[in-house]
């Protein structure tokens, strides 16, 4: 009988032991620091550390018209391409607290090419222009706070508010003539913004619900070479991002989101104002994110679905960030 209860109470501790070991895996900082995109709480924990960069790939020659029709730029072979490195940071300030700062790097570059054909005076050429920008863009800094933490019925809340700093150069350089010259990779104006983000887990899923409000302040630039500056207002930009994660395995995430925004018509005074029609798009956007220890690998596309105004073509990004 006595063997019989001392097996049975080695038994029991053996359980209780590994219980204990896994519920301090699962604590363990490292542990925390390598949660999925699924699985992390809204903001970083406190004095955790994130870094990354973003490298963004958009080329742009067709268009959603004032009808939402798809179309060439102007009818003519017209391009335009953009490729980003956008290093980042994050820093947990407390649990509920993040701060975060990131700084573009652009290489742009916009081409026209096409025949003209005068048979009156007997004149047919050719014309190709290629203009390039390479330069830091604006620099963009803020701080997200978690209101609500996530429990069994109701979603985590968070909430952000962050600037835009005109730091990258607005203007056209090295201006050779009206059609050489090199791009401004700033955009010449401050933006303050506001953000919510919603997120509720149903492990293996998660349903994300984010909205925000850019609201872009007057500014003075070049618009063209060999003119004065000129004061202008960019539209304002109301979005929302409503998007389905789910697991794939312990390490890879599939997320399918969709977007939509909308920016309010934008003027240019010359000096008389000039306004450019409001603009609408809605986008699916697939994305899959890797989960390596610390390392996180992330892939996005947009493809433009609908809109009026706006860009037509799909766009790339590849992000990889690394958890400290």
């Amino acid at each position: 009988m006595r063997k019989i209860i001392y097996i049975t109470a080695g038994f029991i501790s053996i359980i209780t032991f590994r219980g204990w070991c896994q519920f301090e895996n699962i604590i363990l900082p490292s542990d925390l620091k390598q949660q999925t995109i699924i699985t992390e709480p809204p903001t970083l924990k406190k004095g955790y550390m994130r870094a990354g960069i973003n490298f963004d790939f958009i080329f742009t020659d067709r268009i959603f018209d004032k009808e939402g029709n798809k179309e060439y730029l102007m009818g003519t072979n017209i391009y335009s391409k953009s490729l980003t490195f956008m290093p980042g940071l994050q820093y947990g300030l407390t649990n509920r607290i993040e701060f975060w700062v990131r700084l573009p790097y652009y290489f742009k570059e916009s081409n026209v090419s096409g025949r003209i054909i005068c048979p009156f005076v007997d004149f047919d050429s050719l014309t190709s222009i290629c203009n390039k920008g390479r330069g830091i863009g604006d620099l963009e800094t803020g701080m997200r706070y978690q209101v609500i933490n996530e429990g069994e019925l109701f979603p985590s809340l968070r909430l952000g508010l962050f600037g835009i700093l005109p730091t990258g150069p607005k203007n056209p350089k090295n201006i050779k003539n009206d059609e050489e010259y090199d791009l401004p990779t700033g955009f010449g104006h401050f933006t303050l913004s506001a953000d919510l983000f919603l997120k509720k887990v149903i492990y293996p899923f998660s349903i994300t619900l984010f909205a925000y409000y850019d609201y872009n302040f007057k500014g003075t630039k070049v618009i063209n070479p060999y003119e004065d500056a000129i004061e202008f207002k960019r539209g304002n930009l109301f979005g929302t991002v409503t998007g389905i994660g789910s697991h794939l395995n312990d390490w890879i995430v599939l997320i399918n989101s969709f977007h939509y925004y909308t920016m309010t018509e934008s003027t240019y005074y010359y000096p008389e104002p000039i306004k450019y029609a409001r603009r609408w798009v809605i986008e699916y956007n697939p994305s899959v994110y890797f989960q390596i220890r610390r390392f996180r690998l992330s892939e996005f596309v947009k493809i433009p679905v609908k809109g009026k105004n706006a860009g037509a073509d799909p766009s790339y990004s590849i992000s990889i960030q690394y958890t400290f």
